[in-house]
This record gives C-alpha cells, sequence and structure tokens, in this order.
C-alpha cells in the first residue's frame, strides 16, 4: 500500500487526512490537488487508486467501490461513524499499524 485515499463521504475528511499525515502516512482526500476532485464517480476513484496502490477508506457499503475492489476498500464501523476526525484517523492508524487489516462493516 503506498497511501491511503480518504472518501468524500467520511466525517469531515480534509481533518482525518491531517491526522493521518501527522502520523506519517500518505494520505489524501476527495477534492484535494493531489487526489480525484469531489464529485468523482466511484469506478473513477478505484481506477485513482489501484493505479498508484492507495487503500480507499469509504462509508460506501454496496457501491461500486467494494463491489469492484473489495480488497482494496476499508469501510468504517458504526463505531467510527460519526466520531471526531482525529479519533477516526487514530482508529485506522491503529487497524492497519497492528495488521488488522481492511474490515468491511
Amino acid at each position: 500500500m503506498d497511501g491511503i485515499l480518504i472518501d468524500e463521504n467520511v466525517f469531515k475528511r480534509f481533518k482525518v487526512v491531517a491526522k493521518l499525515r501527522k502520523l506519517g502516512w500518505n494520505a489524501v482526500a476527495i477534492g484535494e490537488r493531489d487526489a480525484p476532485p469531489a464529485g468523482t464517480k466511484d469506478p473513477v476513484i478505484v481506477d485513482w487508486a489501484n493505479k498508484r496502490g492507495f487503500l480507499i477508506i469509504s462509508r460506501d457499503k454496496g457501491s461500486d467501490l467494494e463491489s469492484t475492489v473489495t480488497d482494496r476498500v476499508w469501510l468504517d464501523t458504526e463505531e467510527i461513524k460519526n466520531s471526531e476526525p482525529v479519533d477516526i484517523a487514530v482508529h485506522i492508524h491503529i487497524r492497519l499499524t497492528e495488521g488488522i487489516g481492511i474490515e468491511v462493516a
């Protein structure tokens, strides 16, 4: 994995990305300069992530993101759905660094 792409449906995604960067991750959010623009369709997001080796973090269950590349999509759990951005970022960080990996909620 070369980086993390935060989907636009993640609560306060830009703040989540900022915290992930402070934790040492190469992270970008949909809508940032180096990521797909806001409103990009799921198949384009998947293609972008696959070409760059990025893991997609999304709350879209049952979307094109999940059905196209389930192994690349980690869907957050109910536990962090409305958490503060720092808590979401730390949750992602812990799951990835402890080798827990990808989870479909």
